[in-house]
């Protein structure tokens, strides 16, 4: 499973109506929805780059899934989670991102925090005797 927005790629930019048009054949809905759930997936968790966490999502017909992993470093602990929700091309971002919210949620609530927990403190131990 890949990390969380593992090859997407993002234009940022201010929000000026006539760029965001001339812009606007460039965005997928699709890889953007995926991509957003995955973010916030990561964001909720409070991970990032530097922890093994991984999220994957996709859309099929009308139904996003992602699918999320968080791993300790020895292997020898995941928690691995996934839930789906009807997709329409409606208000995408924000219920991708719901779902994102919703599937950390579900890893905290079965170990995922005890795992960041100590890769975060092993990381700060790295770094204070580096």
């Amino acid at each position: 499973m890949p990390a969380p927005g593992q090859g997407a790629l993002a234009v940022e930019m201010r929000e000026e109506p006539e760029m965001i048009e001339l812009l606007s054949p460039l965005n997928d809905r699709i890889s953007q929805a995926t991509t957003s759930a995955e973010r916030m997936f990561m964001r909720r968790l409070g991970a990032g780059c530097y922890l093994p966490v991984a999220a994957y999502g996709e859309i099929s017909g009308e139904t996003l899934t992602l699918r999320g992993l968080v791993i300790s470093l020895d292997g020898k602990r995941q928690v691995r989670v996934q839930q789906s929700m009807h997709w329409t091309a409606g208000n995408i971002l924000l219920d991708a991102e719901r779902l994102g919210v919703k599937v950390a949620e579900q890893a905290l609530e079965q170990g995922a925090s005890e795992i960041i927990g100590a890769l975060t403190s092993s990381r700060e131990q790295e770094q204070l005797h580096a």
